[in-house]
This record gives structure tokens, C-alpha cells and sequence, in this order.
């Protein structure tokens, strides 16, 4: 099951990284981990996005559903996701940007040396 859920995970991420080259600005991409750690930032992204405005924000997330896979994933489990998509589950959240939206390792690589 975590083998075909990764492989799935890897299919969308390939896909939207060939929609967010062509739609550019014309695409708002809000990953879980952002929504979560920076909630208020993503909803004022989004309200931009779609020239709204959605007022006051409830701060009442739930933040241990990130590492929830921890204690749910086996070794050889978490050994099968890395093997598909290249790196854990840690791997990934790490490199979602802090504006919400998805960075390549370059693109992040770039920011951080500016």
C-alpha cells in the first residue's frame, strides 16, 4: 500500500510541476505542510490569489499530523517510499517552501544563496 500511495504522490508531483511550468502565476499550489505551519500566510496567498477576502483565520491547527506517518509506516515501508520518490517523508516536507507553494532543490538552493 505505501509503494502504490508513493508512486501515486510521485505521479501528481511530476504533473504539477509541468503545470506550474506552463500556467506560472496563472496556478496557486498550497502543499499540507504549508497550510499547516503557515496557515495565516497561506490563506492571505490564496485570498490574493482569488482577489477575496476570507477575515479572521482560527489558529486551531493540528500540527502532529505531519509526523503521523512516523509512528503508522514500518521500516520497510518508509525504505519502499524512499526508494520511489527518492527520500522520506521528511525529505520532502523539507524542501516546501516558506511561500507555500513547491520549490526544486535548485530553485531552493538559490533562494537560500541569495
Amino acid at each position: 500500500m505505501a509503494a502504490r500511495c508513493a508512486l501515486r504522490w510521485k505521479c501528481h508531483y511530476e504533473q504539477m510541476q509541468v503545470l506550474q511550468a506552463k500556467l506560472g502565476s496563472a496556478l496557486a499550489v498550497i502543499w499540507y505542510e504549508s497550510l499547516v505551519n503557515r496557515t495565516e500566510l497561506v490563506i492571505r496567498m490564496l485570498e490574493q490569489f482569488l482577489h477575496l477576502r476570507v477575515g479572521p483565520i482560527s489558529s486551531d491547527v493540528r500540527r502532529d499530523s505531519l509526523s503521523a506517518w512516523k509512528s503508522q509506516l514500518g521500516v520497510e515501508e518508509i525504505a519502499q517510499i524512499h526508494g520511489i520518490t527518492g527520500g522520506s517523508p521528511d525529505h520532502w516536507s523539507d524542501i516546501i517552501s516558506a511561500d507555500g507553494e513547491f520549490a526544486s532543490r535548485k530553485a531552493q538552493q538559490a533562494r537560500l544563496s541569495m
